[in-house]
Protein backbone atom coordinates (compact mmCIF):
# COMPACT_ATOMS: atom_id res chain seq x y z
CA UNK A 1 0.00 0.00 0.00
CA UNK A 2 1.35 3.68 -0.52
CA UNK A 3 -0.15 6.51 1.31
CA UNK A 4 0.50 9.97 -0.60
CA UNK A 5 1.14 13.06 1.90
CA UNK A 6 0.98 16.67 0.39
CA UNK A 7 -0.29 18.50 2.64
CA UNK A 8 1.14 19.39 6.50
CA UNK A 9 2.51 21.85 8.24
CA UNK A 10 6.39 21.22 7.07
CA UNK A 11 5.25 20.81 3.11
CA UNK A 12 6.91 23.64 2.05
CA UNK A 13 10.77 22.47 3.57
CA UNK A 14 10.63 18.85 3.03
CA UNK A 15 7.94 18.77 0.16
CA UNK A 16 5.31 15.88 -0.92
CA UNK A 17 5.72 12.63 1.53
CA UNK A 18 5.44 8.90 -0.15
CA UNK A 19 4.81 6.17 2.45
CA UNK A 20 4.95 2.67 1.80
CA UNK A 21 3.34 0.02 4.30
CA UNK A 22 3.62 -3.71 3.71
CA UNK A 23 2.18 -4.72 6.85
CA UNK A 24 -0.88 -7.26 5.29
CA UNK A 25 -2.46 -6.22 9.14
CA UNK A 26 -2.56 -2.46 8.62
CA UNK A 27 -4.24 -3.63 4.81
CA UNK A 28 -6.73 -5.46 6.23
CA UNK A 29 -7.64 -3.24 9.30
CA UNK A 30 -8.14 -0.19 6.26
CA UNK A 31 -10.75 -2.21 4.82
CA UNK A 32 -13.04 -1.97 8.37
CA UNK A 33 -13.19 1.48 8.80
CA UNK A 34 -14.31 4.28 6.42
CA UNK A 35 -14.10 8.24 7.21
CA UNK A 36 -12.05 7.83 10.22
CA UNK A 37 -9.87 10.53 10.08
CA UNK A 38 -11.70 13.24 8.01
CA UNK A 39 -9.62 16.06 6.11
CA UNK A 40 -10.47 19.37 8.16
CA UNK A 41 -8.59 22.12 9.53
CA UNK A 42 -7.90 20.48 12.94
CA UNK A 43 -6.20 17.04 12.62
CA UNK A 44 -5.21 17.01 16.03
CA UNK A 45 -9.11 17.24 17.02
CA UNK A 46 -9.66 13.96 14.54
CA UNK A 47 -6.73 12.26 16.10
CA UNK A 48 -8.18 12.62 19.56
CA UNK A 49 -11.59 11.33 18.64
CA UNK A 50 -9.56 8.06 17.03
CA UNK A 51 -7.24 7.41 19.95
CA UNK A 52 -9.83 8.59 22.80
CA UNK A 53 -7.70 11.77 23.63
CA UNK A 54 -4.83 10.96 23.25
CA UNK A 55 -3.01 13.96 20.91
CA UNK A 56 -0.80 13.58 18.11
CA UNK A 57 2.23 15.34 20.14
CA UNK A 58 1.64 12.90 22.79
CA UNK A 59 1.35 9.50 19.94
CA UNK A 60 5.24 11.59 18.52
CA UNK A 61 6.53 11.61 21.61
CA UNK A 62 5.63 7.70 22.59
CA UNK A 63 7.11 6.73 18.64
CA UNK A 64 10.02 8.77 19.15
CA UNK A 65 10.90 7.06 23.06
CA UNK A 66 10.08 4.06 21.65
CA UNK A 67 12.75 4.19 18.45
CA UNK A 68 15.31 6.45 20.31
CA UNK A 69 18.56 5.05 18.19
CA UNK A 70 19.75 7.52 15.10
CA UNK A 71 18.26 5.54 12.54
CA UNK A 72 14.86 5.04 14.04
CA UNK A 73 14.90 8.75 14.72
CA UNK A 74 15.92 9.76 11.33
CA UNK A 75 12.86 7.37 10.17
CA UNK A 76 10.79 9.30 12.13
CA UNK A 77 12.44 12.50 10.86
CA UNK A 78 12.17 11.81 6.92
CA UNK A 79 8.38 10.53 7.16
CA UNK A 80 7.32 12.93 9.38
CA UNK A 81 9.04 16.26 7.78
CA UNK A 82 10.33 17.21 11.05
CA UNK A 83 13.99 17.97 11.52
CA UNK A 84 15.94 15.94 13.64
CA UNK A 85 16.98 18.92 16.13
CA UNK A 86 13.24 19.58 16.51
CA UNK A 87 12.61 16.16 17.47
CA UNK A 88 15.59 16.16 20.08
CA UNK A 89 14.40 19.53 21.30
CA UNK A 90 10.99 19.00 21.46
CA UNK A 91 10.31 14.93 22.22
CA UNK A 92 12.84 14.77 25.07
CA UNK A 93 12.43 11.15 26.61
CA UNK A 94 14.16 11.65 29.63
Amino acid sequence: MVYFRNDYKTKAKYGPKKHVVYSKYFREALQHIDGLLENGPNLDREVKKVTRGVNESTLMKISACSNNTIKGLAKISKNRGTGLETIKKSYDCT
